[in-house]
C-alpha cells in the first residue's frame, strides 16, 4: 500500500501539516457558491461539466442525495492532497529526507489550495483527480528501463480517472513528468530509461485523451449541451490568437493575485532560483545544447502546466481551484534549487528549508483570514436579505406565493474588503451569493421563504415601501422588488 502512499513518515509528516494549515477550513466552512446549489436540490450536476466519475462517486458516497456532511469530505480532501505530495517526494525529488519534503509540502500551500478546500462536496474529488494525475506522471519504478505497454495503460487509465474527476488536474501530470525529466537530466541513467519515460507518458497522454474525449465528446454530448454555462467552455479555440490570450490571461491572473505579496516574492525567487540552479549544472556537466534545450522546454511546461485545460478553451475558467496544479509546478521548481546529491546543510539547502517554513506560516495565516473573511461576507448578505425580507407581507398559502425580484448588488462587507486589500487573491474566491440568481434562488428555497424568483425583465417595479441598510423594498408587477447596494 505504501508504494501508492509514499514512506510512512513523509505521508504522516504531510497529513499532520496539511490539517494544521485547513483547520480553519474544516471549523468554519460554510456553504459555497455551488454547495448552496447543491444542498438544495440534491444534485450534484456533474455529469453537464464532463466529470462522470466525480457524479458517480459522489452518488455512491452521499447515498444517492448531497447532503451536508461537513467537514468529513474536507477531511478526506487533506489526506488525500499529503499522499499526493508524499508520492511527489518519494519518487520524484531526489535529495536529503528534510528538503524533498519540503519542496513536496509546498503542493499543500493555503494559497495554492484553499479555493478548491472550500467547495464542501467537491473537495474530496478534486484532491483524488491531482492525485491520480501524479501518480501517472510519476509512474517508473527505478528497476525497470525500457518501453513497457502495461505502463502505458496504467497511466493512461489514470489519466482518464482524474480527467473524469476534474479536468485542471491534467496540470499536475504534465509538471510530474517534467520533474522526472529532470531527475534523470540530474542523475545518472542509462539514455533510455530517460527516453522511454518521456515516451510513455507522452502515449499514456494521447491514449487518456482519446478515451476521455470519446467520453465526453460523443457520449456526454447532449447532456453537455444541454448545460449552458457548460457547454460554453467545452468549446475549443480556433486559432494561435485565442491561445495567446489565455496565456496572457492566466499570467495576469498570477500577477493581479500575488503580486506585491511575501508569497508572491517567495514563489518567483524559489521558482527562478531553481531553473537557474538547473541549467547551470547542466552546463557544468557537459550537457548538449539539444539536451539543454529539452530541458528549459520542460521547465516551459512546468510553468504554464497549471493552465494547461484552460489554455485551448474558448471560454477558459482561470480561477484559483481551476490552477490548483500550481502546486506541483512550485515543489517541483523549489526542489530545483538543491542538488540530488548535495547535504541539506547546505546554502541552498538552508534556503529550500527556510523558504518553505516561511511559506507554510504564510499559508496558515491566509487560509485563517480567508475563512474569516467567507463566514464574515456570508453573514453580511444574511443580514441584509433577511431584513429586506421580513417586510415581505406574510402569505401562508404555497399558491399565493408572490413574485420576487432581486436586483443589484450588497457589495462586500467591510471586513471582507479588508481582508482583500491584504490578500488580492480573495477577489476571486470570495463570491457574492446575492444578485446572482443560481445562488439566490436555493438560499431562498433553503430558508423556506415562499416567493417565486422572477428575472428582473419580466417584473416591472412601482412605488416604494420601505428600505434598510443595504436594501429597498418596492411593490412590482408580480409581487415584490428588492434593490440591493452597498451600504455606505
Amino acid at each position: 500500500m505504501w508504494r501508492y502512499i509514499g514512506e510512512r513518515r513523509t505521508f504522516l509528516f504531510l497529513v499532520v501539516l496539511a490539517f494544521i494549515t485547513y483547520l480553519p477550513v474544516l471549523t468554519l466552512s460554510t456553504p459555497y457558491a455551488d454547495d448552496i446549489l447543491r444542498e438544495t436540490t440534491g444534485v450534484n450536476h456533474n455529469l453537464q461539466t464532463g466529470r462522470p466519475l466525480t457524479e458517480l462517486l459522489a452518488f455512491m458516497l452521499f447515498q444517492g442525495s448531497i447532503v451536508n456532511a461537513s467537514p468529513a469530505p474536507q477531511v478526506l480532501a487533506i489526506v488525500i492532497y499529503a499522499a499526493a505530495a508524499s508520492v511527489l517526494a518519494d519518487r520524484v525529488l531526489v535529495a536529503p529526507w528534510p528538503v524533498r519534503v519540503a519542496a513536496a509540502s509546498l503542493l499543500l500551500a493555503g494559497p495554492v489550495l484553499t479555493h478548491n478546500m472550500m467547495y464542501r462536496f467537491d473537495a474530496p474529488f478534486m484532491a483524488l483527480a491531482l492525485y491520480l494525475a501524479v501518480l501517472a506522471g510519476a509512474e517508473q519504478p527505478d528497476s525497470e528501463y525500457g518501453y513497457s505497454w502495461m505502463r502505458v495503460v496504467v497511466k493512461g487509465a489514470l489519466l482518464v480517472a482524474s480527467l473524469s474527476l476534474y479536468q485542471p488536474a491534467l496540470g499536475a501530470f504534465i509538471a510530474a513528468t517534467a520533474a522526472m525529466n529532470f531527475r534523470y537530466a540530474l542523475a545518472p541513467s542509462k539514455p533510455s530509461g530517460r527516453a522511454s519515460f518521456a515516451a510513455e507518458n507522452m502515449t499514456a497522454l494521447i491514449f487518456a485523451a482519446l478515451i476521455y474525449g470519446l467520453l465526453v465528446f460523443v457520449l456526454l454530448r447532449p447532456m453537455i449541451a444541454a448545460g449552458g454555462y457548460s457547454s460554453t467552455h467545452a468549446e475549443l479555440v480556433s486559432g494561435p490568437a485565442t491561445v495567446l490570450a489565455n496565456l496572457s490571461a492566466f499570467g495576469s491572473s498570477l500577477w493581479r493575485a500575488w503580486s506585491g505579496t511575501l508569497f508572491g516574492a517567495l514563489v518567483l525567487l524559489m521558482a527562478t532560483t531553481g531553473g537557474v540552479a538547473l541549467t547551470l549544472r547542466l552546463i557544468k556537466n557537459g550537457a548538449s545544447h539539444g539536451y539543454i534545450l529539452w530541458v528549459v522546454a520542460s521547465l516551459a511546461a512546468v510553468l504554464v502546466a497549471p493552465a494547461a485545460m484552460q489554455i485551448p478553451l474558448k471560454s477558459p475558467v482561470i480561477l484559483p481551484r481551476t490552477l490548483y496544479g500550481i502546486g506541483v509546478s512550485l515543489a517541483v521548481l523549489s526542489w530545483l534549487i538543491v542538488p540530488p546529491s548535495a547535504s541539506k546543510d547546505t546554502w541552498r539547502g538552508y534556503m529550500m528549508l527556510g523558504g518553505a517554513v516561511v511559506v507554510h506560516l504564510y499559508s496558515m495565516m491566509f487560509v485563517a483570514t480567508a475563512m474569516s473573511a467567507s463566514n464574515e461576507q456570508r453573514e453580511y448578505e444574511d443580514r441584509i436579505i433577511r431584513s429586506a425580507l421580513s417586510h415581505l407581507p406574510h402569505l401562508p398559502e404555497p399558491e399565493d406565493a408572490p413574485g420576487l425580484t432581486v436586483s443589484g448588488s450588497p457589495g462586500f462587507a467591510y471586513k471582507t474588503a479588508r481582508a482583500m486589500e491584504a490578500y488580492p487573491v480573495l477577489y476571486s474566491i470570495i463570491i457574492p451569493a446575492l444578485g446572482a440568481d443560481w445562488l439566490t434562488r436555493p438560499w431562498l428555497i433553503a430558508e423556506r421563504v415562499k416567493v417565486v424568483l422572477t428575472p428582473s425583465d419580466e417584473n416591472t417595479r412601482s412605488e416604494k415601501l420601505g428600505s434598510g441598510l443595504g436594501w429597498t423594498l418596492y411593490a412590482a408587477e408580480k409581487g415584490f422588488w428588492v434593490e440591493l447596494s452597498q451600504p455606505l
